[in-house]
């Protein structure tokens, strides 16, 4: 388990209707996507060493916050108490997903993520894919988001190489 400092939450207010359905299947694409998503870590002799599981089993928490919790302080609260959950590197999942149901419209959707699997470049990839999947979904119909080049376990061992 690691302590929260290595969290990487994004919480955004949503003032609308929210197809939480078309959110859960965006998540699950997202998911079968990206293979860092299905990323824990083992070790094996001594040394961390990436494990990418084939699939994901995924459902959206979605709490609706009772009348006497619905204030901003109340729903930072709520936040806050998501983000300082610890992350087990070796089971996983390194991420979460949950909605917080404010009233029929306006909600506040949590995503956290240890950092391990996402930083400060993975947010646009996130944001971008995250609108198109759920656009489509909403519309009834499929995603189009164009092929992977590659995977982030690519890329690290690129990297390894290239500092070694």
């Amino acid at each position: 388990r690691t302590g929260h400092s290595y969290n990487v939450p994004i919480f955004t207010r949503l003032k609308g209707a929210l197809d939480v359905p078309a959110l859960e299947r965006t998540l699950r694409e997202l998911i079968r996507r990206h293979e860092v998503l299905r990323t824990t870590f083992a070790e094996v002799d001594g040394q961390p060493v990436q494990c990418i599981a084939p699939e994901l089993p995924f459902s959206l928490s979605v709490r609706t916050l009772a009348e006497n919790d619905r204030d901003d302080a109340a729903i930072r609260a709520h936040a806050e108490h998501e983000v300082r959950q610890p992350f087990d590197l070796r089971h996983g999942p390194l991420f979460r997903a949950s909605v917080l149901k404010v009233h029929d419209d306006d909600h506040v959707v949590l995503l956290n993520f240890h950092h391990t699997i996402f930083d400060g470049w993975s947010i646009d990839v996130l944001s971008k894919e995250l609108s198109a999947a759920y656009t489509a979904f909403v519309s009834g119909s499929a995603p189009t988001l164009p092929p992977l080049p590659i995977q982030y376990a690519d890329f690290a061992q690129w990297q390894r190489s290239w500092l070694q």
